[in-house]
């Protein structure tokens, strides 16, 4: 019994870690954007691009699946990227799948297509009545020429057309400790990132900022349920 109450304390204190870590990432996020606001102009190079050569590699990979699998896939892929632009893609907007790139920090961005995220353990504070935890995988490409320190992100859910919070989530055990971890110049960091998300939500919206450049601007990535 004893045994079994010490196992679960020491598993909550890994997850408040990971909170506290989240917290303060959140603080410098904060203080970030205050002194964002208090610059007078914004460089075209802080706006993350779409990389359009991710587009056409995924397209390559899929030539070898079911041809009519392909051709359905291909399709939506094309559908979301044209609402992307239509929604100021190459401003910050992406579909999911879809890499940005940020030119001015030398860091490329991808976003994959959520997996439902069960509970497993007794305190796992996901998946209650009424929401589905979702989980996507992250990758980041260190296109520069210093290492980058992966923990200068944040990711934040909303969901819905009215855009209510969908807080995330922290599981050691399915996703980790939830650092992202540094990156060495042409390396690569994958890890996984997960929302909370109302059952009655027919979108998320999953947004990326990064806090080494106080001037670049936030992405967007936006699954369809």
């Amino acid at each position: 019994m004893g045994k079994n109450t010490a196992g679960i304390r020491g598993r909550r204190s890994q997850y408040g870690a990971a909170r506290q870590r989240m917290l303060a990432v959140a603080g410098v996020a904060g203080t970030a954007l205050l002194m964002g606001g208090l610059t007078a102009c914004t460089d075209e190079g802080d706006k993350p691009q779409r990389d359009t050569g991710s587009s056409e590699s995924a397209a390559s990979d899929d030539a070898d699946d079911d041809k009519a699998d392909t051709d359905d896939e291909a399709k939506d892929d094309t559908d979301d990227a044209e609402q992307a632009d239509a929604d100021g893609g190459a401003g910050g907007t992406f579909a999911i799948g879809e890499t940005a790139v940020y030119d001015n920090i030398g860091l490329k961005v991808t976003i994959s297509d959520p997996e439902v995220l069960e509970p497993q353990e007794e305190w796992d504070e996901f998946g209650g009545e009424g929401y589905t935890a979702y989980t996507f995988t992250v990758v980041l490409e260190n296109t520069g020429d210093e290492s980058y320190d992966g923990d200068m992100t944040v990711f934040q859910g909303r969901a819905g057309d009215d855009g209510v919070e969908a807080p995330q989530v922290f599981s050691f055990e399915q996703l980790g400790n939830g650092s992202m971890g540094s990156v060495l110049p042409g390396k690569k960091s994958t890890s996984k990132i997960a929302f909370d998300v109302p059952d009655d939500a027919d979108s998320l919206t999953v947004e990326f900022t990064e806090l080494s450049d106080w001037d670049s601007e936030s992405a967007f990535w936006t699954h369809e349920f």
